[in-house]
């Protein structure tokens, strides 16, 4: 049996800094994908920049990712620094956020209550260490095949994602493709779809660096939940990421939700806390 993982200073960083280098990849291709001006949609840029030894990360409404990342795990924050996060939200049309460490540094949740963040989301950090040695995983149901997206799956992944999320809204819906579509195109990025009886019905991605594997894009449609997809699915990306030196597996997800449920069961334990603060919320 492997054990948990022992946060320290040291790991956070490495979580951290490593789920905030994904959405800065992610945004770069983004913008080089779709750039402001192309259409109604991509109004602005999306764009990234360092602040407070952690990054800011705004792709635009809809977009999944905008807020500043990772910050507070090297010294303090300023006012400065939230100034220019909340002018730089403002240009994208989004509300000024932070996600923040339980690790933090204290002036980020000292200087956001005072300027009327509030806490609108929070996340599990999830951790499994990886061992070349582990054994592969074993198929569950013979009947699910899990196939790495290419340019002629990416459109089954996208709708897969839209139909699992109950996404109908169509700006909501072009957000949700070109986020899927930044992260086939970004670096050290894979897709997976599950196909069962010739049907799209799960989804996750795999990034991996530095021999980090970040595990994302868990849905499942409604008519295949509880049939073991996501299980089955989470032990595909675990065994690619040991194929590609990975030594440490992390994600996020809701705390109590299914997914986490998942993730213990293949062997995840919870390190930290993570606090989404919305400005206004």
């Amino acid at each position: 049996m492997i054990e948990p993982v022992e946060p320290s200073l040291q790991t956070v960083r490495r979580i951290e800094y490593g789920l905030t280098s994904e959405s800065v990849e992610a945004a770069k291709v983004l913008a080089r994908l779709h750039p402001a001006g192309t259409d109604s949609f991509a109004r602005a840029d999306p764009e990234h920049f360092d602040l407070a030894g952690g990054s800011v990360v705004l792709m635009g409404p809809h977009l999944y990712v905008n807020g500043l990342f990772g910050a507070g795990l090297n010294g303090e924050a300023s006012e400065a620094d939230f100034i220019r996060l909340e002018q730089a939200s403002k240009r994208h049309s989004v509300p000024a956020q932070v996600s923040l460490c339980s690790w933090a540094d204290q002036s980020i949740s000292s200087l956001a209550g005072s300027r009327g963040y509030r806490a609108s989301r929070y996340r599990a950090v999830m951790c499994l260490p990886l061992r070349a040695s582990d054994p592969t995983s074993q198929i569950h149901n013979t009947e699910l095949a899990i196939d790495e997206v290419d340019h002629e799956l990416l459109e089954s992944f996208q709708t897969t994602v839209a139909s699992a999320h109950s996404v109908t809204d169509p700006d909501r819906r072009v957000a949700s493709d070109r986020f899927s579509e930044a992260m086939f195109h970004a670096r050290g990025s894979s897709l997976f779809v599950a196909v069962e009886h010739d049907e799209a019905v799960a989804t996750g991605s795999l990034t991996v660096s530095d021999g980090l594997a970040v595990l994302g894009g868990m849905a499942t449609i409604t008519s295949a939940r509880r049939r073991g997809a996501q299980q089955q699915m989470i032990q595909h990306r675990l065994d690619r990421a040991r194929l590609r030196g990975a030594d440490l597996a992390i994600t996020t997800v809701q705390p109590g939700s299914g997914s986490q449920r998942n993730l213990r069961r293949a062997g995840f334990h919870v390190v930290y806390t993570q606090i989404e603060l919305t400005q206004g919320s």
